[in-house]
């Protein structure tokens, strides 16, 4: 063989080597692309599942609220017509005794957190 068909030959078997290592790479990046967007997909999953319990969670929160609102109020209407009081009355009184009652539970409870820190600052 000749000089030239050598280095035709070698030309040529480093365009196969160079070729082979950019399909090699095509096919790892496309791997890489396909984890990426199957990981996508899960977190948004995840998410999605983790917004749909946030809702979840909130709608008990609320069905809670209500309903231990409701039953306050049904326990300050029976205490309010054993006393005396007009039933009629009651609705228009009720938001000034839910907010009176609101802010003694946060005055009891600020008191109940200054007495906890009081002991355990050991004054």
């Amino acid at each position: 063989m000749n000089e030239r068909a050598i280095a035709e030959r070698a030309r040529a078997e480093v365009e196969r080597i160079k070729a082979a290592e950019q399909a090699e790479l095509d096919r790892r990046q496309a791997r890489l692309d396909e984890l990426a967007a199957g990981a996508r997909k899960r977190n948004e999953e995840r998410a999605r599942q983790e917004r749909a319990e946030a809702d979840r969670l909130a709608r008990l929160d609320e069905a809670a609220r209500a309903e231990k609102e409701e039953r306050e109020k049904r326990a300050a209407f029976r205490d309010w017509t054993a006393q005396g009081g007009n039933p009629q009355d009651f609705e228009a009184e009720w938001p000034a005794m839910r907010a009176a009652a609101t802010r003694r539970r946060v005055e009891e409870s600020a008191a109940s957190a200054r007495a906890a820190q009081r002991a355990v600052s050991g004054l």
